[in-house]
Formats: C-alpha cells, structure tokens, sequence
C-alpha cells in the first residue's frame, strides 16, 4: 500500500508544470509522506517475525541505519539529478519532472520487493497452530482428570 501511495505521487509530481498549483504538490508529498509512514511499519514488523529473539536489538539498528543512510542518500540522489538536468539547459519544470520519473521508478521497485518481505506465511501458520495446540492441551487435560 505505502508504495503505491508514493508510487501515485510521483507519478502525479510527473504530470506537474508551471501553472500545477503549489498545493497539489504539497499534498502529493503529503501522501508521499504516507506511504513511507505505510512501509516502515510492516518492514519493522518482518523483522520482528523473522529475526530470533536475541537478534531484534541488532536487526532493528542494522534497519534504523539502513532508513536513515537511503533517505540522505535517495535525496542527494535526486538533488543531483535536478541540479544535472537544469545545469544541462532543461527549465526546473522539466528538470523537476524527469527527476520525479526516477522517484517513480524507485518506489515501483520498492512496491514490487514490499511482495518478498519475509514472514507472512511462517505468521499464517502459527496462527493456524495456535489453536490446534491449544485444543490439543484441552484434551490431555480432560484425558488425566
């Protein structure tokens, strides 16, 4: 869902020239805003399934740093693709639009992986054997008394 929702921003950000209203862009990055808030949670939450007790404290840094380093970088990333494109004689609305394809692009691909989180059949199958255990912890009770 988050990167749809920055996927869907961007792709609006594309569409935006010199008359787009200052606004609209506002409440694209807003959604933008979203959809990332939309991805963090369910990363952390792979990690927490997956990851053995006595490793979360190291996963959760080793996942804080790799956030924070892909967030500086991904906006150096596209400040020099504005700066290139504008040094390259485009308008800043071109430069604008070519670099808001590049976040299009990066957040199709992060829509796509968000499919090979790990974890989601391993949490289906403790909940399906949650219940058996529980019935079968019933029935040796009611076996001894």
């Amino acid at each position: 869902m988050g990167g749809l929702l920055i996927a869907l921003s961007a792709f609006a950000s594309t569409q935006a020239d010199a008359r787009t209203s200052e606004v609209l862009l506002g409440l694209c990055a807003f959604v933008a805003g979203v959809g990332l808030g939309f991805i963090g949670a369910p990363t952390m939450g792979s990690l927490y399934r997956t990851l053995p007790g006595d490793a979360i404290a190291q996963g959760t840094s080793a996942l804080y740093i790799v956030n924070q380093l892909g967030a500086s970088l991904g906006t150096a990333v596209v400040a020099l693709l504005l700066q290139s494109r504008t040094d390259a004689g485009s308008t800043q609305v071109v430069a604008f639009q070519s670099a808001s394809w590049w976040v299009f692009a990066a957040a199709v691909a992060v829509l796509v992986s968000g499919w090979f989180l790990p974890g989601k059949t391993a949490t289906a199958a403790a909940a399906e054997e949650r219940p058996a255990t529980q019935n079968h912890a019933q029935d040796a009770v009611a076996a001894q008394g």
